[in-house]
């Protein structure tokens, strides 16, 4: 009886130990179960979060490199209006410059400095033309006082706005090591040139920047080389960048909260820090040879390295991980009763599973529901970009078109979902000015790994028929691992820009009175007629020509009926010249006529008949009697002998004098 129930307790603790451990395992099973479940669903999320921040600072680094080209041009353009016009003065400076800074507000100023050199007649036009302009320099203490005795100075003497900006006026930009580094660079390559980060003249207190200048030379010099460019400098454009301002300007208010940002100058040895923006969360302050080159450093890292000018700089974006990492802890159910049976055991089994599967749900629902959240963000973005932008899967389908560039290039192409579709409707539609087969446009290029840079296309269909320029850059779209999936491009329309650029050309060669081509222009062009009649051996022929006794109409009728009797002179010889003869108005009543491939004979009898219709224009002033003026003409036929411009011209003005001596009002030729 002792054995039995001996035997009978053995049975009862063997099956409690039985029982124990099964509860054991399905613990195990449940919380191994539970913690998988927990890790799958956040490193889905932190993989989903990690690639939408990588989106969303290339986004920030495109608009970041688009503002600085865009800035860029503004700077540029100027200088083209300083090179065309031999005199610029301050109101016309303000009146350039005011468009280009109201769009463009992270330009702190725009500034025209001269090249001065100190003891000759340089420093009395600085006096003329910049009555009361102190010079002045920056002594140890960082205090505005005149400037030492130097070879040369380069002052601030235009600048706008002029508020808040006065106080850099007369500051001379040689008198500081680092921004004197950036002009003779520019000087000496002809090519803009950056400055490295330095401290603001204009703006009180600490506040950092940099300045970007363009040399002007002097209109008709050889500047091919570095001597002839030292030589024929005659100043500087400079546009003026605060740091901070350029990075705000590129982030919205949600990413203010949660990206950082660093920008540095990889040029300088070693790579020098130019800008940090630290948003909420903190980031460390990182050097350019110690940014981390991946996410085991504890954040999120995008770079994209910007040409700016001569310089090469780093913008690094920043995210923490532990935003993306906090989330709810995942915690299995805890199962077990250690009297259930073994169906209870597998009931509570799969209610855990359940739960768990439940509790996953709504954690990935969660995530989603950020994630979309997140897209409409960057969705907002892009679309408030003030450039184009395009995106393309590596096989050329087209995954994003933001609203600028459906504005820019009609909705008809915008509807393309593929990179062939898009070029046949003519997004880069062949031209005089750009021919690229589809393998060389500038998304095709990013697809195969090839960034491009400011490429010209143009843009012509249904939406808009008379076309638009573009200006197209193109980056490839890259995994983490480096392998390229897609590319991007960014375009902005530049034809307003270029239309610009042609009307200062024009006006730098047309005389304002008469839109008959000017001095300036007669000089460039008559060399060139010269060479070809010498090449050719064609005829070719020079009239000068002035109206008798004009001074006379000045004086007895006053200089508006003067202007009046010009530019009726000028319609005169424009409707009687062929197309292929070239008339300029040279100064006052003076006028050259280049008649190309024709002979002495045949000018001169197209000339009098200028001549004869001329002499009966009448003029009548107001309240006075009517009267008429003729005009005297001297034509030079061009032969070998005249092996310069200054000859031929010398001869066409002796047959005008012998005119004049035989009683004016008649046209003589030698």
């Amino acid at each position: 009886m002792a054995m039995g129930t001996r035997a009978h307790g053995d049975d009862r603790s063997r099956a409690r130990v039985r029982r124990v451990l099964v509860t054991m395992v399905v613990l195990v099973i449940s919380a191994a179960i539970g913690s998988w479940a927990s890790s799958a669903v956040k490193a889905t999320a932190l993989e989903r979060y990690h690639h939408f921040l990588q989106l969303r600072s290339a986004a920030i680094c495109f608009d970041i490199e688009q503002h600085i080209r865009a800035d860029f041009e503004v700077v540029r353009s100027i200088a083209s209006f300083f090179k065309s016009s031999q005199l610029v003065e301050a109101n016309e400076f303000g009146d350039f410059t005011e468009a280009a800074l109201a769009a463009h507000p992270e330009l702190q100023a725009l500034q025209w400095v001269p090249r001065i050199v100190h003891g000759d007649k340089d420093q009395a036009v600085l006096a003329a033309m910049y009555p009361g302009l102190e010079l002045r320099e920056l002594d140890s203490s960082g205090a505005l006082v005149s400037v030492s005795r130097r070879d040369e100075y380069y002052p601030v003497c235009f600048i706008q706005p002029h508020a808040p900006n006065e106080r850099a006026l007369g500051f001379d930009l040689g008198s500081d090591p680092v921004r004197r580094a950036a002009l003779e660079l520019a000087r000496d390559t002809g090519l803009p040139a950056a400055t490295d980060r330095i401290r603001l003249v204009q703006v009180e207190g600490p506040a950092s920047g940099f300045l970007l200048v363009m040399p002007v030379f002097d209109a008709k010099a050889d500047v091919s080389t570095v001597e002839r460019r030292r030589a024929h400098l005659r100043g500087y454009v400079a546009g003026v960048f605060t740091l901070q301002g350029l990075l705000e300007a590129s982030l919205s208010s949600r990413e203010r909260e949660d990206l950082d940002l660093h920008v540095y100058n990889m040029t300088r040895d070693p790579p020098s820090l130019l800008a940090e923006y630290h948003a909420g969360t903190a980031t460390p302050t990182l050097s350019a040879a110690a940014v981390p080159e991946s996410e085991d450093s504890g954040v999120l890292i995008h770079e994209q390295t910007i040409a700016l000018a001569q310089d090469s700089w780093r913008v690094v974006c920043t995210a923490n991980l532990a935003a993306a990492a906090a989330q709810p802890t995942l915690v299995p159910g805890v199962v077990g009763v250690a009297t259930f049976s073994a169906s209870a055991f597998l009931a509570a089994f799969v209610a855990s599973l359940l739960r768990t599967k439940r509790v996953a749900e709504r954690l990935a629902e969660q995530r989603t529901s950020e994630l979309s959240r997140q897209k409409i963000l960057l969705d907002s973005i892009l679309d408030s970009a003030a450039e184009g932008i395009v995106a393309a899967d590596s096989q050329g389908q087209i995954v994003l078109f933001n609203t600028a560039g459906r504005e820019i290039v009609g909705d008809s192409i915008s509807r393309q979902n593929t990179l062939l579709g898009m070029s046949s409707l003519g997004l880069f539609h062949p031209d005089t000015l750009t021919r690229y087969s589809l393998d060389d446009l500038p998304l095709s290029r990013a697809i195969h790994g090839i960034p491009t840079n400011d490429v010209p296309m143009f843009v012509r269909n249904d939406d808009i028929a008379h076309g638009r320029y573009l200006s197209v850059s193109g980056r490839p779209l890259r995994a983490p691992e480096g392998t390229v999936t897609g590319g991007v491009v960014t375009f902005r329309d530049v034809t307003e820009l270029l239309r610009l650029q042609e009307q200062l050309k024009a006006d730098a060669v047309r005389d304002p009175m008469t839109q008959l081509y000017n001095r300036r222009h007669f000089d460039e062009t008559l060399p060139g007629a010269i060479n070809l009649a010498r090449r050719t051996q064609a005829p070719f022929c020079l009239c000068q020509c002035d109206l008798d006794t004009f001074k006379g109409v000045n004086d007895t009728f006053g200089h508006p009926m003067g202007d009046e009797v010009i530019r009726r002179f000028a319609h005169v010889l424009r409707t009687e010249l062929r197309l292929e003869d070239v008339a300029y108005r040279v100064g006052g009543d003076e006028f050259f006529i280049v008649f190309p491939q024709v002979s002495g004979e045949l000018a001169a009898r197209s000339m009098e008949r200028i001549r004869a219709r001329w002499e009966r224009e009448s003029f009548t002033p107001p309240g006075q009697a009517s009267f008429s003026i003729t005009c005297s003409a001297g034509i030079a036929a061009w032969t070998p002998a005249f092996e310069t411009t200054e000859a031929i011209v010398a001869a066409a003005d002796r047959a005008l004098y012998e005119a004049k001596q035989r009683g004016r009002n008649r046209v003589v030729w030698v």
